[in-house]
């Protein structure tokens, strides 16, 4: 890995670190506007709602709410507009690196350990700036999710469940062997590889993929003279635009039974290789 792309990756993360700081202390500024949150999450609503929406790092775990709603001023949705914006890049220049390295399935916190450890040649600056940033211990889930600012005059919000289920894939022995990167454990990655290296090369293997059930909203406002309406998905709090939280809101009930996508296709009931999701096909 070059420097220069060293370089880049602790400025682009200096800034996210310093935007998400700032849209922190305007969230805590506008205390007198209101705050909602689904149960049981009513208590100290603000002081959750800052927490959740300014999350970043893997030790920031706790019961947090999945969405809600928190009113801003002009100057906190500027901030976290730029600081949407520095989630892509930071998001970028994660992906540029991988991409370079040709390891797109490790973890970013083995990345900067082989950085650290590989300092020969590099400017001590930036092996010490790389050090301070901490940046291997970020939760990238939390770096990259969007803070989502709706529309104003919002007059209604309802959250509803996605249907939860599962989709199969069928992958080569070749692919099931590229995703022994994503497996930490030493001893679990070897004994993978022996029984995926005792696997017949022309069998395909099916991977399943738990599709994470899906928190979406149906918004209505007024915008001119007419009314809009539209759904989204929702992954955390959501930012009003206005003074007041809509006349009316109603929070989800609970997630519809889960199915199997293509049902047509006979797998084995029990898992081939249970760590990386993998299945036989039945004959």
């Amino acid at each position: 890995m070059d420097n220069d792309l060293i370089e880049k990756l602790v400025r682009k993360y200096d800034t996210l670190i310093a935007l998400n700081e700032q849209f922190q202390e305007a969230l805590n500024n506008d205390h007198s506007l209101p705050v909602w949150l689904p149960e049981p999450h009513i208590q100290n609503s603000r002081e959750v709602a800052v927490k959740t929406l300014t999350r970043l790092w893997n030790h920031d775990d706790g019961e947090y709410p999945l969405s809600g709603m928190i009113c801003a001023s002009r100057k906190t949705v500027i901030i976290a507009e730029k600081l949407n914006t520095a989630k892509l890049e930071f998001k970028s220049v994660i992906s540029e690196i991988k991409e370079k390295t040709g390891q797109q399935k490790t973890r970013v916190s083995t990345l900067i350990e082989r950085v650290l450890s590989d300092e020969k040649g590099r400017p001590e600056i930036i092996i010490d700036a790389l050090r301070k940033a901490r940046i291997g211990r970020l939760n990238l889930l939390f770096c990259y999710k969007k803070i989502q600012v709706l529309p104003p005059n919002l007059k209604s919000i309802s959250w509803t469940w996605a249907k939860q289920h599962k989709e199969i894939n069928r992958i080569s022995r070749k692919d099931a062997l590229a995703m022994l990167d994503s497996l930490n454990n030493t001893k679990t990655r070897m004994t993978v590889s022996r029984l995926l290296d005792h696997h017949p090369e022309h069998e395909p293997l099916a991977y399943v993929k738990d599709i994470n059930r899906q928190l979406r909203a149906n918004l209505v406002w007024v915008e001119g003279d007419s009314i809009k309406r539209k759904p989204i998905v929702t992954s955390n709090i959501v930012l009003l635009q206005d003074e007041t939280l809509p006349k009316k809101y109603k929070w989800a009930n609970d997630v519809s039974p889960d199915r199997l996508s293509r049902s047509d296709i006979e797998i084995s009931s029990e898992p081939f290789i249970r760590a990386l999701n993998l299945y036989k096909y039945l004959a």
